[in-house]
């Protein structure tokens, strides 16, 4: 048979519906702009260090996590050490990079995003000449990037009569203390010893999610999954504020176990277990009443849009359509990690999984 143009593979339907210049599979080619058929390439050992996971920015920057050091992969495939990590996912925006470990990475400049919230500072009433009236107190901690985090619980302390208070802030290796105090029944912080006020998202703000799985950058805010026995909660960050995240409004849940995240123009992309969901100002919408596979089923292109690998096919968002239900059947895999790469002008999206799970929509 000569094909003068490839239609497609066609293996949801009977062998005798299969138009002519269609396949049921094709195996190591390539194909043209113009419906053509090449063989694929070959490719070559680049790097031989071993890689536990990787990243490509949609400026085709990546990174890569080596023995528990993230790298970074510079164009002749040399390596720069950015620092330790034990980190498994990753999102960026514009040039900078977060670690779902809770790093800022930008260029060689590695900023801690983890800032724990200190307890009760221990409080002593003494002898002075602070006003009688009520106050209340809260501490804070900074790392050694210089971020401050959110607050400890508010202590209140009422002066019979004038006095000062002593305040004794928690004591954590690696970190220095702000106290913060009110004028007399005030609702403004202020630093006991500069007067600068308290920047209001710290107050009883938590830190970076201890337990992230996936990460994500959309509309100024870090989203970031923890997973809680069957349901997993998504955070989301201050804006441009990501080590301090809310505790009564600062987060959403979804059934299931969100297996990525993926942020288009219009919407954060969510990808769970058991379906694929918009999220937006608030409001999260069901895309389809199906899952994705699990690893890095999503991947997103430069126009803004998404690919989705799900358990019925590839899909694209947004708007959400399903690409291959009707033409092709594939197996899915348990596991898959996706990708747009170019070769020769040709744009491709490429799946790489374990070839496990079987399709359903198979003539």
């Amino acid at each position: 048979m000569i094909i003068d143009k490839f239609l497609g593979i066609y293996n949801t339907v009977s062998e005798r519906d299969i138009p002519d210049g269609a396949l049921q599979d094709a195996v190591d080619v390539d194909i043209t702009n113009a419906g053509g058929l090449v063989a694929r390439p070959g490719y070559q050992l680049a790097l031989t260090v071993p890689v536990t996971t990787a990243h490509t920015t949609l400026d085709d920057v990546t990174y890569l996590v080596s023995e528990g050091s993230l790298k970074r992969v510079e164009p002749d495939l040399s390596l720069v050490t950015l620092g330790a990590t034990t980190a498994t996912e990753f999102t960026d925006f514009q040039r900078y990079l977060f670690t779902n470990d809770g790093k800022s990475i930008f260029e060689d400049s590695v900023t801690d995003l983890l800032v724990p919230v200190p307890q009760e500072p221990e409080i002593v009433v003494t002898g002075g000449t602070r006003p009688a009236g009520l106050y209340n107190i809260v501490t804070t901690f900074i790392n050694a990037s210089g971020l401050e985090g959110g607050t400890s619980p508010v202590v209140t302390v009422e002066l019979d009569a004038p006095g000062e208070i002593l305040i004794t802030p928690e004591y954590k290796a690696g970190y220095e203390n702000e106290v913060y105090i009110t004028e007399v029944g005030g609702e403004v912080f202020y630093d006991i010893l500069t007067g600068r006020p308290i920047f209001p998202a710290q107050i009883n703000a938590n830190p970076f999610p201890s337990r992230a799985e996936k990460i994500e950058y959309f509309q100024s805010r870090l989203y970031v999954t923890e997973r809680m026995d069957d349901h997993t909660i998504v955070w989301f960050s201050k804006p441009n504020q990501y080590h301090l995240y809310g505790v009564d409004n600062g987060y959403f849940i979804i059934p299931g176990r969100v297996l990525d995240m993926r942020a288009t123009k219009e919407a954060l992309i969510i990808g769970s277990d058991k379906a694929v969901y918009a999220y937006v100002d608030g409001n999260l919408d069901e895309l389809a009443k199906y899952g994705v596979v699990a690893g890095r089923p999503i991947v997103k292109l430069p126009d803004g849009s998404v690919r989705i690998h799900t358990v019925r096919g590839v899909c694209s968002a947004l708007p959400f359509t399903p690409l291959t239900e009707d033409t092709v059947s594939l197996n899915m895999g348990s596991v898959v990690s996706t990708h747009i790469m170019y070769h020769n002008g040709i744009r491709k999206y490429v799946a790489l999984h374990d070839a496990e799970g079987s399709a359903f929509n198979r003539a």
